[in-house]
């Protein structure tokens, strides 16, 4: 009976405890919820105000949600201090040494993705739509997050890409200057003419419609070996206004046809054997 008349009073004293604090908890709620709508109001007329100077999309979200994050934060801490928490929430906000290590080795990757975020608003490496390659894989920027960058490659696969990394690595972007080079290599054999195999070529540059007349496109003698000649043709397409995968098909049918036409082959793969003891022939 003692042990039971023991629990009921820890009860009534937890339900009365419970029932005091009511007051304490609906205040609190209300402060969270003044402070959420403040956070969200903070951040919509920080991304107002920024959108007159700035044209950077994801640098006015950081900063709009960091400025968002601390009115919250500040109406949390504030709920502290009307509970005489204050302390409890600063050892908890700064934790020890040993806590703060663990954290910062469990988010490094988070903070450093939203580090290098801010820092590509900045230099502004390239935009939505652009055609980039970032660590050998091409595509279109389809957007960029507060964590990874979004890149549509030209098989049609979204491909997400951490921000730290794109940040590290080499960026190219192909949208940034239009005028895109284009190159493949054609084999001709030692009896051919070479002179006169580069002029056919050419003159089939020089007509193409979709290629640029400046940068001036060019046929030359990229390597040789011991039976064979290779040939480089480069050519400029302007990509704003031609597909180059499209371009680069059609000058390499209409090359080839250029050259069947002018009695110019290209040589068919071929082996030589050696025999060094000769090869008999037996006559019938």
């Amino acid at each position: 009976m003692e042990i039971l008349k023991s629990i009921f009073q820890i009860l009534e004293h937890h339900l009365e405890s419970f029932i005091n604090a009511i007051p304490l908890i609906f205040l609190s709620v209300v402060i969270l919820l003044i402070a959420f709508g403040f956070s969200k109001l903070a951040s919509s007329m920080t991304r107002a105000l920024m959108k007159r100077k700035f044209q950077k999309s994801l640098l006015i979200d950081v900063v709009a949600r960091t400025v968002g994050t601390v009115i919250f934060l500040l109406g949390v801490y504030l709920i502290f201090e009307m509970a005489n928490l204050t302390g409890i929430a600063l050892t908890i906000i700064s934790g020890t040494g040993l806590f703060g290590i663990i954290l910062g080795i469990a988010f490094r990757d988070i903070a450093e993705n939203f580090l290098a975020s801010i820092l590509l608003s900045i230099h502004h490496p390239f935009q939505n739509g652009d055609l980039v390659e970032i660590v050998g894989i091409t595509g279109y920027v389809q957007g960029i997050s507060m964590r990874v960058t979004f890149l549509t490659t030209l098989e049609g696969h979204l491909v997400q890409i951490p921000n730290a990394t794109v940040y590290k690595s080499q960026v190219r972007n192909y949208s940034t200057n239009p005028h895109r080079r284009e190159e493949f290599t054609i084999i001709l054999r030692y009896d051919e003419t070479f002179l006169r195999a580069q002029e056919v070529i050419l003159n089939v540059l020089k007509e193409h419609s979709s290629i640029l007349k400046y940068p001036e496109p060019s046929v030359l003698i990229d390597s040789i070996d011991k039976s064979n000649a290779f040939i480089k043709v480069c050519f400029w397409v302007d990509s704003n206004l031609y597909q180059w995968l499209e371009v680069k098909s059609s000058v390499i049918y209409l090359v080839k046809k250029a050259l069947n036409s002018a009695n110019i082959a290209i040589p068919d793969s071929s082996y030589k054997i050696i025999c060094p003891e000769g090869v008999k022939v037996l006559m019938q």
